[in-house]
């Protein structure tokens, strides 16, 4: 049986009350008589006529009963075929989605995604277990084509692919891995059009995504709202979009990967999310993001990066980030412990307006330009702080020591 799929089981007929009832309707049949009996010849003709009448009433309820059971009976069996048809019909179609995938055309491949998508819409109970065959299609090895486009960008180990021919040509492996490029984008738009509340008709609730080591193009999740997810390890080639993403559940981007901008715009996340040793090549955005609590341990900030007016609820840690470029943290609010021990700022770092309720630490954290803060407040300023070399928490900011 399919998953989600399941046939009422029938219960069997209960025959024993029929052997009690059948005594019991001429039991019934001889009462009434001889209640009725009398002292006449009449009065016996009508006793008897109205005692076989009642029996035969009381038979006839008898029959009634069966006859309403084995209706019954009917019905769960009517109801269990059609369960076992329509398991089949799942299994044939999962079956064929599944030998459609691992075709060597694009065109079949596209077909065995839409078809998975198709039978998780109509069944529910298998949408988890076809998002998570999706995800494993998109954690299969794949290398993206190369850019059409002049645009200089950061050499990467994770970069698009070979150069194209200088003529705008390419090989037939470079054609081939554009048209699987056409296959893993149905495959993300899949998960998109299910994964955003906004069309009730259409999405897909509390839904887990696995996508640990995947190559990803392009990937947008802006809007949409996941349960636990793992990009551990992904690889974002171009740009990727979480902006108003809603992360329910976990999340883990331990050692992914951004080749291009990554844009956590407004995201929420209800629980710690990981970004331990990412690597954002180019900008990182997490304006306006609330997080449960953070660890950008050894993360790798290549070129500007924002956390204006993000809130951090609870304990964050960037132990041994590096920051290439400016970094802003305008506004933003840290209201539990605070960690950049070790960190490095290269180029300007902003604090203007942060609010720290809590006890940060800069220890060990260097700086290539003086960092600003001002208009930072401090909730506590006898909290065992520590703060970069220069400056002081007093009167409820940071000032830099006379």
């Amino acid at each position: 049986m399919a998953p989600g799929i399941e046939a009422p089981a029938p219960r069997p007929f209960s025959w024993w009350w029929i052997g009690i009832a059948l005594p019991a309707s001429v039991a019934v049949g001889f009462t009434v008589a001889a209640i009725l009996w009398g002292g006449t010849r009449a009065e016996h003709r009508d006793a008897f006529d109205t005692g076989w009448k009642s029996a035969a009433a009381v038979l006839a309820v008898l029959a009634a009963i069966v006859a309403v059971e084995r209706l019954r009976l009917g019905q769960r069996e009517h109801h269990r075929l059609l369960a076992a048809d329509q398991a089949k019909e799942i299994n044939e179609l999962s079956a064929k989605a599944s030998e459609q995938l691992g075709s060597d055309k694009a065109a079949v491949r596209i077909g065995g995604l839409t078809d998975l998508e198709r039978l998780a819409q109509a069944h529910p109970g298998l949408r988890q277990t076809v998002v998570d065959r999706i995800c494993a299609y998109l954690r299969g090895p794949y290398r993206p084509p190369p850019r059409r486009t002049n645009r200089v960008h950061l050499p990467s180990s994770a970069d698009d692919g070979d150069p194209a021919h200088e003529d705008g040509s390419e090989d037939a492996a470079g054609a081939e891995r554009r048209l699987e490029l056409d296959v893993r984008r149905t495959a993300q738009q899949i998960l998109k059009r299910h994964l955003s509340p906004d069309d009730t008709a259409t999405f897909w609730p509390d839904i887990s995504l696995d996508l640990r080591d995947a190559n990803l193009v392009e990937f947008d999740l802006a809007g949409c709202r996941v349960g636990d997810v793992t990009f551990v390890g992904a690889t974002f080639h171009r740009d990727a979009t979480f902006e108003q993403t809603q992360f329910r559940g976990g999340t883990d981007f331990d050692d992914a990967d951004f080749t291009g901008a990554a844009e956590f715009g407004e995201s929420k996340f209800d629980r710690t999310a990981y970004f331990v040793n990412v690597r954002f090549a180019v900008g990182a955005s997490f304006s306006g993001a609330s997080l449960n609590g953070a660890y950008f341990q050894s993360c790798f900030f290549h070129e500007m990066t924002s956390f204006v007016r993000t809130t951090f609820s609870r304990d964050t840690s960037f132990t041994s980030a590096v920051f290439m470029d400016d970094v802003n943290f305008t506004s933003a609010v840290f209201q539990r412990e605070t960690d950049f021990d070790d960190a490095g700022f290269h180029r300007r770092a902003g604090f203007t307006k942060t609010e720290f309720n809590s006890s940060p630490s800069f220890d060990g954290a260097s700086f290539r330009e003086q960092p600003d803060f001002t208009g930072a407040q401090v909730a506590d300023a006898d909290a065992g702080h520590i703060w970069p070399a220069g400056w002081i928490a007093e009167d409820g900011g940071v000032h830099p020591e006379d």
